[in-house]
């Protein structure tokens, strides 16, 4: 990115050229043709500004999606716990000492869900995105067209990637919490089958 903007600012001071020393105004030089070898230099700069343009609108899309999905698939092995565990503790089934180890290791279980909840939701967080409009494509001739694409594109890029890494981070701690709860939760099923087969044996 730093290597992107320092081109960038290239560009912009051969595209205003030079200052009178004494008046600080710009020197307006005549203007001739734009030669080929510049154009197809703009073309190229201004495609690489688009696929980081691009790059960063896939990041979000991306980041967003497996937030969804988290939220989906924990909340779902949630309710099954739940389900199962109250109901098989509320019966009596196990051992006060059993059914305290069961409680706590669900309410750890429960612990991790809301914190995968609770990322996964700020991650799909509505935040102030800036994006192009067939707007910013019009209004422009010849490499003026280029120059003014090159800022856009630039611009979105600067003011979206802050917004895009929390989104990130905020999906990596959900990510995390997401792998504990599921582990966490087979042992929980685990032990739980494994109580009550041996409880079925004992009482045949």
């Amino acid at each position: 990115m730093v290597k992107w903007c320092k081109e960038l600012l290239k560009l912009f001071k051969a595209r205003t050229g030079s200052q009178n020393k004494l008046t600080g105004q710009p020197v307006h030089e005549p203007q001739t043709s734009v030669r080929t070898g510049e154009i197809l230099h703009l073309q190229e700069k201004m495609q690489y500004a688009y696929e980081c343009y691009k790059q960063e609108m896939e990041r979000k899309k991306t980041v967003e999606s497996k937030a969804s999905m988290f939220i989906a698939t924990i909340t779902f092995v949630a309710t099954v716990l739940i389900g199962l565990s109250t109901r098989q503790i509320l019966e009596g089934k196990f051992s006060s000492v059993f059914a305290f180890f069961l409680q706590l290791l669900l309410a750890c279980v429960i612990f991790f869900v809301l914190r995968t909840l609770w990322y996964s939701i700020k991650t799909l967080e509505k935040r102030a995105f800036y994006y192009l409009s067939l707007n910013d494509f019009r209004d422009e001739r010849g490499d003026d067209f280029y120059y003014k694409m090159i800022s856009e594109f630039d611009e979105a890029i600067c003011r979206n990637q802050p917004i895009i890494n929390r989104k990130v981070d905020h999906m990596m701690k959900a990510q995390y919490s997401f792998k504990v709860a599921i582990g966490l939760s087979v042992v929980y099923i685990l032990l739980l089958v494994t109580f009550l087969v041996m409880n079925e044996l004992t009482v045949i």
